[in-house]
């Protein structure tokens, strides 16, 4: 046997604006309030007062529902009712009168409801439109009608369907079962009389199910009840009993009842369940982000440490250009000594006080050579840990490191530094200087020789300490000084420039050193002549 318990009734989507109403009343205040109530909802109202305007409209407009009074200045609305008895319009009849015969003949004609007009008739115009909303819904829902009478299944059939449900029958259980494995059921009418047993044995057999699994109301049918029977068809899941013979009305209003109470209980299912599969989503969101988060947060250290390194590599060449200079005068000096003890060696003229002073110079220009290549080591090195250090000597350090350099350009470094010591990156304030003044050395190349300065100095705080470097370049056009410090800008395209010193000297003093760098133009004197220049301003917690 296929089994498809897990399937679900399609979602309806229920729009006034696309049913046409005609009213019929020859009342004007009750064909006013009708048409009101109705266009205010959406629907849209064809209004008349004679059986004979109305049927004009019907001939001339496809008419979904019919709101009827019975009692008409050109006839009786039953007339009405007989001609539209095989269409698929739908009527509710309006009238004062409250006879029961009369009743259960319209709704065998297929009538969907009989409103009274009385003192609730107002409360009951709503209740119309609620109706017209549900039967619309009715679509979407499958009623199973166990019983084995073919007179009592068609007219049941008939009722139910003029309502819009779909309607699947048996006559036994066995066909019943089938029915409750093939397809999703929304409401069972019950005969405990069947073909093949009882009504009672079969919610026994199907508990499971009817009850828990598939959640269907039962209503069951009996042409004997007695308090007994209800009792033992209530245990075992029935939600109401109904006597025999059948009161059309009756069990209309109840099958109305129960399948709009499964509807809203699927409705409340379904956003249960949407709402765990967004919180599922949202989870499964989270996550994703969480990890997109932890990821781009290594690729952007990895970022760092590269432009930290490209950086370097940038110094660095510098660097060993500064060497070549430091290096070539002691090495030419050591030629020279050689060369002159080995020329007083072949002349026989060498005695030992020129040979001990000849190589206690080379040994002082060895020592030189190798201060140079420590303090080259030193800057290289991968210090990655805080340390204490003293400022004024990292700025020495790095003044010697380009010292020969900047004495090359005619540049004059001068200095007035406090002993103060902070803990910190060494190695990074170290190049962060080393930024900075490789960065004044290329803007002074545009300036006379005798007016190429670097002033260094200190200014301590309550809690911090102030290191200003300033030169004579003549400062940073307005116009790109806001930008100094991006990734990448550079104003030496031609000359290979990367743009990635200050970028990197801003993120080591603040975001390794937790400091603040800043940068103005400036205009000073010195020894009586006027300067202007860019003043770079670094400013570290003590």
């Amino acid at each position: 046997m296929n089994r498809k318990n897990n399937q679900t009734n399609p979602m309806f989507e229920f729009v006034t604006a696309n049913y046409n109403i005609l009213i019929l009343d020859d009342s004007k205040s009750v064909n006013q309030i009708l048409t009101k109530t109705f266009e205010d909802k959406g629907y849209n109202c064809f209004n008349v007062f004679t059986i004979k305007a109305a049927k004009e409209v019907l001939a001339n407009n496809q008419i979904h529902y019919v709101m009827l009074d019975i009692n008409l200045p050109d006839g009786n609305g039953y007339e009405l009712i007989t001609l539209l008895e095989k269409s698929s319009v739908k009527i509710f009849v309006l009238t004062s009168e409250s006879d029961k015969q009369f009743r259960e003949k319209s709704y065998q004609k297929g009538i969907l409801d009989f409103i009274v007009k009385d003192k609730n008739f107002f409360h009951k115009i709503d209740q119309i439109a609620k109706t017209i909303e549900n039967i619309e819904k009715n679509r979407t829902n499958t009623i199973l009608v166990m019983e084995d009478s073919l007179v009592i299944q068609e007219q049941l059939k008939d009722v139910l369907e003029n309502r819009y449900y779909k309607v699947q029958v048996a006559s036994d259980s066995l066909r019943a079962e089938e029915i409750l494995s093939e397809m999703p059921v929304d409401l069972i009418l019950l005969d405990l009389v069947l073909k093949d047993g009882n009504g009672i044995d079969f919610l026994r057999r199907n508990n499971n199910i009817i009850r828990n699994i598939k959640k269907i109301p039962v209503l069951v049918v009996s042409g004997h009840v007695n308090s007994e029977i209800t009792r033992d068809v209530i245990k075992e899941g029935a939600v109401d009993v109904l006597t025999k013979p059948y009161v059309l009305e009756e069990i209309v209003l109840k099958v109305d009842f129960w399948t709009d109470y499964k509807r809203k209980e699927n409705e409340i299912i379904t956003s249960v369940k949407s709402l765990g599969l967004q919180k599922i989503i949202i989870e499964d969101q989270k996550k994703k982000l969480e990890n997109q988060i932890v990821l781009e947060k290594q690729i952007n250290q990895q970022k760092e440490k590269l432009l930290l390194q490209q950086s370097k590599m940038a110094t660095m060449g510098a660097m060993l250009e500064n060497i070549i200079h430091q290096w070539k005068q002691p090495l030419s000096a050591m030629s020279t000594n050689v060369s002159s003890v080995q020329l007083q060696k072949e002349l026989e003229i060498l005695d030992d006080g020129t040979l001990d002073s000849s190589l206690s110079d080379m040994m002082m220009v060895i020592e030189h050579l190798g201060n140079t290549i420590d303090d080259f080591s030193n800057y290289l090195k991968p210090h990655r840990e805080k340390v204490t250090f003293n400022i004024a000597e990292a700025i020495t350090q790095g003044t010697l490191l380009v010292n020969s350099q900047f004495k090359n350009e005619s540049i004059q470094i001068i200095k007035e530094c406090e002993n103060l010591n902070i803990t910190g990156y060494r190695n990074d304030f170290i190049q962060s200087f080393l930024n900075i003044i490789n960065n004044s050395k290329d803007a002074l190349s545009g300036v006379d020789k005798l007016q190429r300065y670097i002033f260094i100095d200190m200014n301590k705080n309550i809690d911090s300490v102030e290191i200003k470097i300033k030169d004579s370049a003549g400062g940073i056009p307005t116009e790109i000084i806001d930008k100094i410090f991006e990734s990448h800008f550079t104003t030496k395209n031609t000359s290979g420039g990367t743009g990635i010193g200050l970028f990197m000297t801003k993120e080591m003093i603040e975001k390794h050193m937790l400091g603040k760098l800043e940068v103005q133009n400036v205009t000073y004197e010195y020894e009586a002549n006027s300067y202007s220049g860019a003043q770079f301003s670094i400013i570290l917690p003590l």
